[in-house]
């Protein structure tokens, strides 16, 4: 099982970690964006049941933290191919 830092660092890195983790409530917002069309992204983390909330608009997948962490790896892969086949 992953702990909510090993979640944090994943998704936001070393520098981001410091300043985004400095209380710990029940629920921790990881990142946020806003998307074209001001569509709302953000990532939270629920201590309590270890899980991960990925909200996209009007949508939320709900992950457990390793379940994440393993999509996270499977989106960066996807993201890098996407870079090389533009490049080319």
């Amino acid at each position: 099982m992953y702990d909510h830092a090993m979640i944090a660092q994943a998704v936001l890195g070393h520098q981001a970690l410091a300043q985004s983790m400095t209380t710990h409530t029940a629920q921790t917002v990881l990142a946020h964006t806003l998307l074209a069309g001001q569509t709302a992204c953000k990532v939270t983390y629920a201590h309590a049941a270890d899980t991960v909330a990925l909200e996209v608009g009007g949508t939320r997948l709900t992950l457990t933290a390793d379940h994440f962490i393993l999509i996270h790896e499977m989106l960066r892969k996807a993201a890098a191919r996407i870079v090389m086949q533009a490049t080319a």
